[in-house]
């Protein structure tokens, strides 16, 4: 089959030739992939923060129609259209049962590694490919919607879905009101936490980011009529400092930058008995010492999302008319895959215009 092959240093290849995934254990299914998409946790890997084996299958948000079904498989067919969390799960041990999917007992993510024998035992196929194996398919896999589009559905599957669950997390655990949150960062991520942040009626949420045309799009992604404010750092330390009073900081943050400088300034304009809910994926070690969070009482949550939960609550939102900002925030045209290595420096040096990108084989 085609697919998206890591090459170290930064690169990818298309490269034909790579053997398609099988079945290999009965509740498999083998999808072909109709797109698939490109993520900013997917720079991790690229820029060598998170280790990636030169070889490996690429990216792990997937979408496409059944092609092939293990024996066990009870609820799809071949020809269904579905996608997949980037997180696998069984759908019987404690944290499944307790709708936390993100760390089921049998997890995998699409594209940790290349799936050989004496890699990492989590290892599974990258989603960059003609073809993919999506293991305990019963419960990883969901059903696409008639009238919802595959770009949608990875839309959903990954980033809307991680965005909406840090703002949930910082209503569940914020120590007094929330009224005023702060997203800091407008990615995809970041702007999915606006969309939810507002349709969840939090009084005021400020979106903070560097680059002025990515804050400036927060207002586009408004979902409900609480004050939404968009600006930089400075300018939002300001206001807080104006607007917060003997409260010493905002509510709680949603950071979704996944950067040490990030979470030290998130930490910096929360409260005593703050909240910082973490989504972005981070891999260096925390600027915020036990100390420090002894010493505001502060609560900080991190952590990748339980998507195969949360999808369900947003596609039953979807059903009572709630819009997902796909059409806002999602490129039109799919990207060849021949083509990938130039999107992934588009979509890494933070082009204008450039915000969900997809891939079609």
């Amino acid at each position: 089959m085609k697919a998206i092959v890591y090459q170290g240093d930064g690169k990818l290849s298309c490269q034909s030739g790579v053997p398609d995934p099988e079945i290999l254990f009965p509740t498999d299914v083998i999808l072909k992939v109709e797109k698939a998409g490109i993520c900013g946790s997917d720079l991790h890997q690229l820029q060598g923060r998170d280790p990636l084996r030169i070889g490996a299958t690429f990216g792990h948000e997937v979408a496409g129609t059944v092609c092939d079904v293990g024996s066990e498989v009870a609820d799809f067919k071949v020809g269904d259209r579905v996608f997949s969390p980037f997180s696998v799960s069984c759908g019987r041990c404690f944290f499944c049962q307790h709708g936390l999917t993100a760390r089921c007992n049998h997890w995998q993510v699409f594209g940790h590694d290349d799936g050989r024998p004496g890699g990492d035992p989590r290892a599974l196929g990258g989603a960059q490919a003609e073809f993919a194996r999506v293991p305990h398919a019963d419960h990883s896999l969901i059903a696409v919607p008639d009238e919802m589009g595959f770009a949608e559905a990875i839309f959903l599957a990954d980033n809307f879905s991680t965005g909406w669950s840090g703002v949930q997390q910082a209503r569940q655990l914020c120590q007094g009101p929330l009224e005023t949150l702060v997203v800091m960062g407008c990615g995809v991520v970041g702007l999915s936490a606006v969309c939810a942040a507002t349709y969840l009626n939090i009084p005021h949420v400020i979106a903070i980011d560097p680059v002025q045309y990515r804050r400036e799009m927060a207002p586009s992604v408004r979902s409900g009529t609480g004050q939404l404010t968009h600006l930089s750092l400075p300018e939002a330390q300001s206001l807080i400092a104006d607007q917060c009073g003997d409260r010493h900081g905002v509510d709680a943050v949603v950071e979704a930058v996944g950067r040490q400088t990030a979470l030290q300034q998130a930490f910096e304009l929360i409260r005593p008995f703050g909240t910082i809910c973490s989504i972005g994926m981070h891999t260096e070690p925390s600027p915020i010492s036990p100390g420090d969070e002894y010493g505001k009482n502060a609560i900080r949550a991190t952590g990748r999302a339980s998507v195969r939960t949360t999808v369900q609550e947003i596609l039953g939102l979807r059903e009572q008319g709630f819009e997902l900002p796909v059409e806002t925030l999602t490129s039109d045209d799919a990207i060849p895959f021949e083509e990938v290595q130039s999107a992934y420096e588009r979509f890494g040096s933070r082009q204008q215009g450039c915000f969900k990108l997809m891939l079609e084989p």
